[in-house]
């Protein structure tokens, strides 16, 4: 779990220094970073308390114990850093998913089905009983709050209100530290590469991976992070 932190730290000073590099011209101001999309998983949901525990600490001026711990927010004041539990009743209930898998609940056409559904069921802003999965409605909530990138606006992925969206996951197979993104990314090409080299190299962790997805249009991704400009 620490590695997973330190991985996350990693694309935070990597995205830091992206901001004034003129290979990106558009920079890199507010990162979110995502955990328990199945509620099973517990290393992204340890992430974001950690993180959050971070924010706590330096708004409180406060030093860590651990001094090999940076304090992101401290070293990196330049990015706003956000956190989401994407699927609390799940993560409450220790399952995978109440309804359906999250993950797969992004694409437009998904996310078009459930405003369409909620409005002829009278409930525009789907929080009451329906006859939707709870992901469903979850998701259109989480899309809602990125500002409805691919669903409400007009020129798509300007509209996002998060420049990244990093969604972090646990699996029990033997992939070691896997990052995962769209082909075609050149910025998390980037930030994979970046993060790939600290582990091995400063950390000595060999068994990290990359690994791309072929390259689709953003409106029909189906998985979380697909709702900010860029997703990891």
């Amino acid at each position: 779990i620490m590695m997973i932190f330190r991985r996350v730290v990693f694309l935070a000073s990597l995205l830091h220094a992206c901001v004034a590099s003129s290979q990106f011209q558009t920079p890199v101001k507010t990162v979110t970073i995502s955990g328990g999309t199945h509620g099973n998983e517990y290393t992204g949901i340890w992430c974001i308390k950690a993180i959050e525990k971070q924010r706590e600490m330096f708004n409180a001026k406060a030093e860590a114990p651990d001094t090999k711990v940076i304090n992101v927010f401290k070293d990196y004041p330049s990015l706003n850093i956000k956190t989401l539990l994407a699927n609390p009743k799940a993560y409450m209930a220790n399952r995978r998913f109440i309804d359906t898998d999250m993950n797969r609940e992004f694409s437009i056409k998904k996310l078009q089905h459930t405003t369409e559904t909620c409005s002829e069921e009278d409930d525009t802003s789907c929080n009451s009983q329906t006859s939707l999965p709870y992901e469903s409605m979850r998701a259109k909530e989480i899309e809602s709050m990125f500002g409805a990138p691919k669903t409400g606006s007009v020129t798509g992925d300007d509209d996002a209100k998060s420049d990244i969206v990093i969604d972090l996951h646990t699996t029990t197979a033997n992939m070691g530290i896997t990052l995962i993104f769209t082909e075609g990314d050149a910025l998390m090409s980037a930030a994979a590469a970046y993060a790939l080299h600290k582990c091995k190299t400063e950390y000595k962790y060999e068994n990290v991976h990359i690994l791309l997805l072929p390259k689709t249009e953003k409106k029909d991704r189906t998985h979380l992070p697909s709702v900010g400009k860029h997703d990891f």
